[in-house]
């Protein structure tokens, strides 16, 4: 078993986390304020770039906090809050530059909603700019932080292998390896027809698997026995679900499982998940607030077209500008659905009539040149 354990701070870990985020939140917030700041000294004072007259500078800067707002949650929206502990170097940086882009693009759409000010275009884009290459360096330099704090025994996870098999044995040796991961191999859970029992690393059997999760205070748990039976891993789901434990299992017992999954790599070794059904907690709030926002923000952008094309519709026929549906949404609540009408008011009275005419099968009514229309 690992000998490194007594160092292992697994008490520790939420508030670790927790302060990871908040620290990742506070880190972006500051980089963007040098950001915006330099991208305003290389637009006005570099020389570089010339200009009629100069802005005050309570323009630039009396709004910047709320825009620094509305990109943190932008960036919580776009994952870059979430806990990934293998993702890569790259996989980061594309990230940061997917979430400043659209964090940029959003803002410069606000810019011509609000029109009591003039702003540049460029002061964003250089922001855009110089927000990629600061939080970037900030966050490379957290990570070295967090690897440090990982060898002296915080943000550790205890993950368990279920079946001292060959690829078990691969898979303890990888983690081993790659203890800057923050993971420790914790032991063996055995005792299937006693073909993998060991002497040493050994937690436990799966038949007291609730004993062996009960003591050792595990994570994880990786599942590399292709022996067990469906009956037997669905149990085993559900009591890690119940001690908060991850389960993870090796790729090739895929077909065997019928839940939802995600692939995730486990220090270079492809290992599949079992996927959250929905957002949770404040990642949900989250969404429910930039769904709102952003629908606002879009249907104010697009009014005009849609001013003109009910405007249009009036003049074409007699009825009401929007056409009224109710559909069937998620949990089998109905909703009303409205778009702008393209047939005639009374279309789906004389859908009947014309059922002889009907090109299509099944539920779908369909007419070259529908005379609706």
């Amino acid at each position: 078993m690992d000998k490194s354990n007594s160092i292992v701070r697994n008490n520790n870990n939420g508030w670790f986390r927790t302060l990871l985020v908040l620290t990742l939140v506070a880190a972006d917030f500051l980089m963007l304020l040098v950001a915006y700041r330099f991208a305003y000294s290389i637009r006005f004072f570099s020389g570089l770039i010339g200009f009629t007259h100069l802005p005050e500078y309570g323009i630039y800067f009396g709004k910047l906090y709320l825009t620094g707002i509305l990109w943190m949650l932008v960036f919580a929206a776009s994952g870059m809050y979430g806990y990934k502990r293998e993702i890569s170097v790259i996989d980061e940086g594309y990230l940061i530059l997917r979430a400043v882009a659209f964090s940029t693009l959003l803002t410069m759409a606000l810019t011509f909603v609000y029109r009591e000010a003039s702003f540049s275009r460029l002061v964003l884009f250089i922001t855009c700019l110089l927000a990629v290459f600061f939080i970037f360096s900030a966050r490379f330099a957290l990570r070295k932080v967090q690897l440090y704090l990982r060898f002296r025994g915080y943000d550790i996870k205890r993950a368990a292998i279920i079946g001292a098999t060959p690829t078990g044995k691969l898979v303890k040796n990888k983690i081993m390896r790659n203890l800057n991961y923050g993971y420790r191999f914790a032991g063996f859970i055995t005792g299937f027809r006693d073909c993998d029992r060991t002497e040493e690393d050994t937690l436990g059997i799966l038949s007291d698997i609730e004993n062996v999760l009960k003591t050792h205070k595990l994570d994880e748990i990786i599942m590399t026995n292709p022996s067990l039976s469906r009956r037997n891993i669905a149990r085993l789901i559900m009591q890690c679900d119940a001690y908060d434990v991850k389960f993870r299992f090796v790729p090739d017992l895929f077909e065997i499982i019928t839940n939802p999954v995600g692939f995730d790599d486990l220090v270079g070794i492809p290992v599949i998940r079992l996927k959250e059904a929905t957002l949770k907690g404040y990642k949900f709030l989250i969404k429910r607030v930039m769904d709102i926002f952003l629908s606002f923000i879009f249907i104010m952008a697009s009014s005009p077209v849609m001013i003109i094309t009910a405007i249009l519709i009036r003049l074409d026929s007699p009825g009401p500008i929007f056409f009224k549906q109710n559909r069937v949404g998620k949990n089998y609540k109905n909703f009303n659905m409205y778009k702008f009408r393209s047939m005639v008011a009374n279309a789906e009275e004389i859908k009947k009539s014309l059922s002889s005419m009907n090109e299509a099968t099944g539920p779908i009514f369909k007419i070259k040149n529908d005379p609706r229309t």
